[in-house]
């Protein structure tokens, strides 16, 4: 079905969703999630082997809202979605000078465009369907970085044994 924008939140409900979200979830999680777990992880292992640790605990931590807030049928979208955004915000986080400002901008940018915005528009079986949308586009969206980033280090190796001959 066509979703119904008629649903859409005002510009005014939008700004205090996004006040509320970043006092209570985004300096509420990010400091802990990106600011310290993730740091002692990655100083522990790899960006993958952090992330992969990190994503189960996050998703453990929504356990209390799974069959609530996520209905069954969406938690394996769900989890799928809070892994693949542990591994883009562990790209992120590495990539800017390690700013948790920013992880706490994005996780409260997400949830209020999101929950706030994009969830409300779908009833039913659509709202369904659109978890499993919204999961493959967090896939891809995490897998884009990292396979970018190791094409530019394939290319770096190609340069000297280029130069060589």
């Amino acid at each position: 079905a066509i979703p119904d924008i008629t649903k859409l939140p005002a510009a005014k409900d939008l700004v205090e969703r996004f006040i509320f979200i970043f006092l209570f979830i985004g300096l509420g999680e990010e400091p802990g999630w990106r600011g310290f777990a993730l740091e002692k992880l990655q100083n522990k292992g790899s960006p993958v082997k952090a992330s992969v640790i990190l994503g189960s605990i996050w998703a453990f931590w929504h356990l209390p809202l799974m069959g609530t807030e996520f209905m069954l049928p969406v938690i394996p979208a769900f989890v799928i979605s809070v892994f693949a955004g542990t591994f883009l915000q562990t790209w992120i986080y590495n990539n800017t000078k390690h700013s948790v400002l920013l992880q706490m901008l994005f996780h409260t940018a997400v949830n209020t465009i999101g929950a706030g915005c994009i969830f409300p528009l779908f009833t039913g079986v659509d709202v369904i369907k659109f978890w499993y949308v919204y999961a493959a586009l967090w896939a891809v969206s995490a897998a884009i970085p990292f396979l970018m980033q190791r094409q530019v280090r394939r290319s770096l190796h190609a340069v000297p044994e280029q130069l060589s001959q």
